[in-house]
Formats: structure tokens, sequence, C-alpha cells
């Protein structure tokens, strides 16, 4: 292998820096270059000194972590968590108690599990944009990947088929796991399979919904899930029913009009027609104060995000979502953003902000839409008496949310030395912020903390981010675990820490990165059983990791020379090399090139030379050339006797 294609295949990969080295190694396996060998990496024929320069060493990290001699990674990184100096936190936070309802219902101890939940039900309260706690105690109850709990909640409601809250729980487990199940692509690019399982569930979370509404017409929550639940079927008239029953009940609950708002946009087959009937209704009649107002600001956020997907196969996005905004927006539209944002003087600012900052990263996130996003930013920043600007003579008294979004600007344009320090003004800030309780300081602070952590694990300052994503979950519990310590051991070829970082992850309810980073940590330590049975849960979900799951799967039963088994993988993941469904030609290349060499080895020669002209079609592959020309003469000599 040269030089040149060398650099080629590490530039291939360097789009996708969630394949790291592995993809590179499932590549190479597949492609017949290498062997996987007592925890090294011999090429097949070729020198190894080749390779190995551009491959990071394997395992060197094991051995270290089983000595006694001090790491000066881990050093560092407990230094710099002492010079963080966090506050000691001595509450019980709201997910604490969800994670510990949770462990009292897979003991069957189910009146525990009432208790708490009630008790954080009896404590919530309607406060303009939420209804707090009660909301956060379920959103984060159970999660995508909380499989084992159906059991024990079916056998709940059987002992307790009058208690509202059994029939609750069990809901938000069928909506949680099938929305899991179902992913948040377009429904054209999930699995029928996928889509029929989503939707069997959540009928089940349905019929549970409406059944602990029969039983406690008094939970604002039971309402608010039933809308979004239903509201799968977009802007249908079962919708429209579900939020006039949970408007008829409470109609100051700000969240119901907001997933009604949401399910008229054109994604979900409403118009803008609709979204400005909508809003007009309800906003310009409500009261000065009511929190109603701010329909407007979601308004104009959901009327971007349309833009944004409209000219989502536009080469000049930014262009075409300004067009397509001028034709979209209404001369009204300016002066009811400016009613929205008077609201921070006439309501709870605190409360205010949590529901603009939410707003503002919604923007923030929608491509194309720079230009709105930074315009309403500015607004909200004049209204709320912040500044914005990196040279700030009002550090310490700005709203630390708003440091927060525009700091998570300067890291979308990868200015990050900028980004940092709009967080640390942030941390300043929060000082200076009056907030309801003790708790919800800290949340704030584990949401900074957590994203100091994504950032210095998107640029490869793992170490960093194991720090930084520790200090999140010291402040803010379980929430604020996102698996970037897991994938930073990884990184940092600390395999057994990895590990076991992912596997508390997975133990507390997380989503299929950490068995993503645990499959590649097993299989970077030899452990290629274990490697095996997480690739194929992530592989068979609907995760942005599949293909990368599919990939790795064919790359192990490659290295176990199970070409049979490699074979069937893709047989069983159709989608890697559907076009329509794997849009990274990367993925595809790597893909047909791995099933080529599984149908070279099982002697199908026609197939594999189909296979790897596909995959060059996609790139440039030297060894799928190599095998092309190769298969080319091996059919040429079939024939010809």
């Amino acid at each position: 292998m040269t030089d040149q294609n060398k650099n080629k295949t590490n530039t291939l990969f360097s789009v996708r820096p969630l394949f790291q080295w592995l993809a590179v190694f499932a590549l190479m396996l597949s492609a017949g270059l290498i062997a996987y060998q007592n925890g090294l990496l011999t090429l097949l024929g070729y020198e190894a000194t080749t390779i190995n320069a551009n491959l990071p060493a394997t395992t060197p990290s094991i051995a270290s972590l089983a000595s006694n001699a001090p790491d000066p990674v881990k050093i560092s990184i407990a230094q710099e968590t002492s010079n963080l100096a966090l506050p000691k936190r001595n509450i019980e936070l709201t997910t604490e108690k969800a994670l510990a309802a949770k462990a009292a219902i897979k003991r069957n101890d189910f009146s525990t599990a009432a208790q708490i939940t009630g008790d954080v039900l009896a404590h919530s309260k309607l406060l303009n944009w939420r209804f707090y706690p009660f909301n956060d105690f379920m959103r984060y109850f159970f999660n995508e990947t909380d499989y084992g709990y159906l059991e024990y909640l079916d056998k709940w409601v059987a002992q307790e088929p009058k208690s509202a809250l059994a029939h609750l729980l069990r809901a938000q487990w069928y909506y949680s796991i099938g929305q899991g199940i179902r992913g948040y692509d377009f429904s054209s690019k999930v699995a029928d399979t996928h889509l029929q399982t989503y939707e069997d569930y959540l009928q089940n979370s349905d019929k549970d919904i409406l059944a602990a509404i029969h039983l406690n017409a008094e939970n604002p929550y039971s309402y608010f899930m039933y809308l979004n639940s239903i509201s799968r079927m977009g802007d249908s008239p079962e919708t429209e029913q579900a939020f006039q029953l949970g408007i008829n009940k409470f109609p100051t609950y700000y969240a119901l009009y907001r997933a009604r708002l949401k399910s008229l946009t054109p994604k979900w087959g409403g118009s803008p027609q609709a979204m400005y009937a909508f809003t007009s209704k309800y906003a310009d009649k409500a009261k000065e104060h009511s929190p109603l107002k701010m329909l407007y600001l979601q308004l104009y956020n959901y009327m971007v995000d349309a833009a944004s997907i409209a000219c989502s196969s536009d080469k000049e996005r930014d262009k075409c979502v300004g067009e397509v905004m001028a034709k979209l927006i209404k001369p009204r539209m300016a002066d009811d953003i400016n009613t929205a944002l008077e609201l921070y003087n006439k309501t709870d600012p605190y409360q205010f902000a949590l529901e603009i900052n939410s707003i503002l990263l919604s923007l923030a996130e929608t491509s194309g839409a720079d230009h709105f996003s930074g315009s309403i930013l500015q607004l909200a920043s004049d209204r709320m008496g912040s500044q914005l600007q990196l040279v700030d003579n009002n550090s310490g008294h700005n709203n630390y949310l708003l440091d927060q979004v525009a700091a998570k600007s300067w890291e979308d344009i990868n200015h990050y030395e900028n980004a940092e320090k709009k967080y640390q003004e942030a941390l300043l800030d929060i000082k200076n912020t009056r907030f309801p309780n003790e708790e919800e300081q800290f949340i704030a602070l584990a949401d900074i903390y957590l994203n100091f952590a994504s950032m210095y694990f998107d640029n490869a300052k793992y170490a960093k981010a194991i720090v930084y994503q520790n200090a999140a979950i010291a402040m803010g519990g379980g929430r604020f675990d996102k698996s970037l310590s897991c994938g930073s051991y990884f990184n940092l070829k600390y395999y057994t820490d990895a590990i076991q970082a992912c596997s508390a992850r997975i133990e507390s309810g997380a989503d299929m990165h950490a068995y993503w980073w645990r499959a590649a940590s097993y299989m970077s330590s030899n452990q290629a059983d274990a490697a095996l049975t997480d690739f194929k849960k992530v592989a068979d979900s609907e995760s942005s990791y599949r293909e990368s799951a599919v990939i790795n799967l064919s790359a192990i039963y490659a290295q176990k020379q199970d070409y049979p088994q490699m074979l069937s993988v893709f047989k069983s993941h159709p989608f890697l090399l559907d076009e329509e469904q794997t849009t990274d030609h990367n993925q595809l290349m790597i893909g047909f090139n791995n099933r080529c060499y599984a149908y070279m080895q099982l002697g199908e020669l026609q197939k594999a030379l189909d296979d790897c002209t596909s995959s060059l079609k996609y790139g440039n592959l030297p060894d799928a050339f190599q095998k092309q020309q190769t298969l080319v003469k091996m059919l040429k000599e079939k024939n010809t006797h």
C-alpha cells in the first residue's frame, strides 16, 4: 500500500469520526488485507510497519490499567476535576427519584414506585410554560433501551387495575420503547417492520393513557402525553380531539398548544395557513400576560423549520431558506414576536428564559437558518438586558442561557475558543441568577458542563471530555450522562474503563450510543462475542450508528472466517446497501466492498464482481479495484474451461 493510498484511506473516514480507526480496521479486514491476532494488527503478505504508523496501538492501556503504576492521564483527569471546585450536592434530584422508582418496579415493589411517583405529582404545579417537576420526572423515567420493564408493569397493572399511576407508567414505557424502535427519521427511511411495531406500541400506550385519565382526570401530564402520542397521526381529527380534551380540562397548559401547533406544520400534513389560523385563534385572544403569547415565537420557529425542510435538496440552502421565508412571513409577524418577547417583563423571567432558550436552540440547530436564529437571539438578548459579544462589559450579569446559545453558535462555525469563553461566562452568570430552588441551579450547572464535555469530545480532547461529563453527572445526575465518558475512554484506548462506563450508562437507561461504544471497546479488547451482541442490538435499531454497526458485524465474522454468517449480516440489514436509506457514500462503498469479499470467499464470483464494481461507484478503494481485476481474471479462466 503506497503512502498516497494510506492518506486516501484516512481521509475517507475523517468525515465520520465515530468510526475512528475501527472503520479503517473493518474495511481492511473485510478486504482481506489484515488479520487480528493476539491484540495486534498483522498485515497478510505486507510489512506491518507500512500501516502501523497510521493506526493507533491497540491495547497498551489495558496493561497499564492492570498495573499499580500511576497513570498520567488519570492523574490529569483527577487534578482537573479537583480544579473545577464543584459545589456539594446534598439533595436528591427529580431524575434520581425516577431512577429509584424504576428500581422499585424491577424488584416488584410497586407500593414504593407509586409512593415516589405520587409524591412528585403531588408537589407539581402548572407554571406558565411547564408542569413542573412531573414533566421532567416522566420524560426521563423510561429510555428507549429499557426493554426489560414490561413484565413488571404488566404485573403491577394486574395487581392494581385501578391505579392511574400504574397505567400511566406502562403507557410511558410503550411510548418510549416504541419511539426508540421507530427512530426520528422521516418515515420513508424507517423499516416497515419498525413502523408497524411503533404503531402497535403507541396504540397500547394510548389505551393505558386513557385508562389513567379515566382513573385520575386531574393530572395534566396524562393529557399532554396522550396528545403527543396521537400527534403521530399528524393534522388529523384524532389529534384535534386529543387537543380539545386537554385544553377543556387545563386551558392554561401551554405544552398542549405547542404540541398541537407542531402537528399543523407541513411535515405533519398541515400548512402555513393552518399554523397562522391556530396561532391567531389562541394567542391573539389570550390575555396580555398569558404564556400563550409565546405561540408567536414558536410559530416563527416552526416556519423556519418548514422552510429548511423545503430547501433540503437545494445546494444553496441558506439562500433558499431566505426565499421561502420571504413568502411565508406575514407583515405582522415582527410585531407578534415583540409581543412574545415582552413576556420577559410580564411573567417569571426565569421560566421565560427556559422557554425561549428551547426555541433559540431549535432555531440554531435548523440547517440554513443562521440568519433567522441570529436575529431572534439578538432581539431576545436586547429585551433581556444581556450581551452576546466576546468583549463583554456586563460579565456576570448576563443571562446564562443566552450565553450558552451564543457559545453553541460559535461552536457550530468551529470557533471553539470563543465558544469556550462564552461557556465560562455562563458559569459566571449562574452565580448571579436567582433560581426558584436549589435543584434548578444544579441542573443549570450540569447543562453547561455537558456542553463543555460535548465540545471537547468533538475536538478529540477526550480527557477533558471525561472531566466535564463527570462534572455534569455530579451536578445533574444520570440525566446528563450522554455516553461521552465511555466514548472518550475508548478513544483514549482505555477499553476496560470504556466498558465499565458504558455498562453503567446502559444500566441507568442509555441510548444506542452507549451500546455502540461498548461494542467497539469489546472488539478492540478481543472480546468478539460480546461485541457481536452489542453491535447486533445497534444494527437492529434505527440509530444513526446502525450502518457502522453492520460494517463491524461483517468485520467480526470475517475475523472468525464465518463467511456465510458474514453474508447473512447484509441480508438481514438491507438498508446498508440501499442508496435511498444510506445516503453516505462512504458507508455504501465499504458495505459493497465487504460483501464482495464475503461472496469471493464463498466462491460466488459474479456476485462478488458486481459488488466490487458497485463499491468503486461510490469511492476509489484501491483494494476494491484490485479484487475487481482479480475477479475478472478468475471468471474469465472459469468460463474458458
